[in-house]
This record gives structure tokens, sequence and C-alpha cells, in this order.
């Protein structure tokens, strides 16, 4: 999955580009939309040092075709009265899932050859990519919370709710809530809080996995490449969010047909192993 940040950039920038019956309904709930920027990954936040049923969902749910979860959700829409505030506010966070759907299936085949060549951990590799958009920001990659567009209030997690009723409320509610807590926790501009989370992850046996989710004090090297390729896996997927979005909007409104790539799971496409991984400087005058 690419990060927490990265996918909240892509939603700025497919709001920017959205059709104006769609655009509205997302102004409307722009506190869902955001939610659903982040798609299944909220219940990786669950209890994450152990396994369960709620984190497991989020796994389980990235390796399943997408339309498993859309076509589900399309019926429990019509649960509500077209217009109304319920309606609307369910709309827009299945929009904003559609955007994390986008993202994630555009880049994971790569991240996952780059982590092959590599080495390096999914988390590294993702956490950098945030590094490189929050410096194009003008945003402290050391600093910054991440999380500060992710609202848990009563009435966004009952709407959440309605798409995932084998989960109680308190355990959606939860989930965002550790969100916003666990990614706060690895903001470590400072030496000792960054010292301490690191030992802390080595006791628990969780650090080669998740320490790459704290920013490190200098950009990684090997990452670099990386960085310049998600950058135009990003730019490629607008165009294919606004495209599914628009068709979802029709298969709910007017019936139309869902297009045949939501048949696509959040994770790698088949040939994975085959799309190239280049240096740095290979990269710099690659197209995609």
């Amino acid at each position: 999955m690419p990060s927490t940040y990265a996918h909240f950039c892509f939603g700025r920038e497919i709001y920017k580009r959205l059709p104006a019956a769609i655009k509205n309904i997302v102004g409307e709930q722009p506190q869902l939309f955001n939610i659903g920027l982040h798609g299944p990954d909220i219940f990786f936040y669950y209890k994450p040092l152990t396994n369960n049923p709620v984190n497991t969902l989020g796994f389980r749910m990235h390796n399943q075709p997408a339309s498993d979860f859309f076509l589900y959700a399309a019926d429990v829409l019509e649960d509500f009265k077209k217009g109304s505030p319920e309606y609307k506010a369910s709309l827009s966070y299945l929009m904003g899932f559609i955007c994390h759907f986008v993202l994630d299936s555009t880049c994971h085949g790569y991240i996952e050859n780059k982590i092959r060549v590599s080495g390096l951990s999914h988390t590294t590799i993702e956490t950098e990519f945030d590094r490189h958009l929050m410096i194009k920001d003008h945003l402290n990659p050391l600093s910054h919370h991440l999380t500060d567009h992710i609202h848990p209030t009563p009435e966004n997690v009952l709407i959440i709710h309605h798409f995932f009723d084998e989960l109680t409320v308190r355990q959606i509610y939860k989930s965002l809530k550790s969100m916003i807590w666990y990614n706060d926790l690895l903001v470590a501009p400072g030496k000792i809080k960054r010292s301490l989370i690191l030992a802390l992850l080595k006791l628990t046996g969780n650090y080669r996995e998740m320490h790459g989710l704290i920013v490190s004090r200098q950009p990684v090297e090997t990452c670099s490449d990386s960085c310049l390729r998600l950058e135009k896996l990003f730019t490629k997927a607008i165009e294919l969010g606004l495209t599914l979005l628009k068709n979802y909007w029709d298969y709910i409104i007017n019936n139309e047909p869902i297009d045949k790539y939501f048949i696509r799971t959040f994770g790698p496409e088949m040939n994975w192993q085959s799309i190239p991984v280049y240096s740095y400087q290979e990269e710099l005058t690659y197209e995609i």
C-alpha cells in the first residue's frame, strides 16, 4: 500500500478534477471521503501487534477482488433514500475508497518487485515516498502529523459500519482512533523518542517490518529511484481513478455495467516480477 500521506495527496488531486455531480457530493461530506482514501488500511491499526479479526479483515480485503466490496457496497446504498444525508455520506466514503484501490493496484506491482530486487522493506519504500511528497509540499517530514484529516466522529463511524457489519461500531471507532494515535507516536523528530520507539520495536519482535514506518532522519538513498517511479505511477493513476469513479457513479445511479478493472485486487498484478526496477539515473529518463 502506498502510505498515509500518498493516499491523502492522491485524493486531493482527484478531487480537483472530479465531475461536478461527484464533486458536490464529496464537497458536502469531505470527512468521509478522506477516511475512505485509506480503504481497508484503517483496520491495520486495530491492536496492530497482535493478529485479530479486525486487522485480519484489512489484510484479507487487499487480497480479494475489489469488486467483492464495491458490488456489496452498492447493495448497501440501496438501503438509503437517494439524496438523503446518509446516502450522500456513504457515496462520498465509497468515492474515497475507490481512490485507495486505484493507487494501491497501480503501485503495488512495482513495490513488490522493488522489494525483491533491493531487499528493502515495504514500509521503508512507502514511507520514503511519503517523505518525497511532503518535501514537495514544503512540509517537514520528521514532524508533520499525517492524520489531521481523519475525524472518527460517531456519525462518520456509523456510516462506515454499514459497509462492515461484521465489525462492531466500537471496533471501527478504535481502528480510526488507533490510526491517529500510532501515526502520531511514530512522528519522532527528536533522538530520544526515536531511540525509545526503535528499542520497543526490537523488544516486541516487530523491528524488521515496522521500523520503516518512522521517517528516517536522512533520505534513504536506495529509495531515490522508487520515489521517482512511484511519482510517475501516482500521476498515471489519476486518469484511471477519474474513470473508475465516474464508472462506479454510473453503475449506482444509471445501472451501467461496472468496469472490469474492479476485478483486480488491491495488490500486485500477476506479472509483477517482470516490472522493471531501475537505478536512479536510469529512472530519470524512464517513461511508464
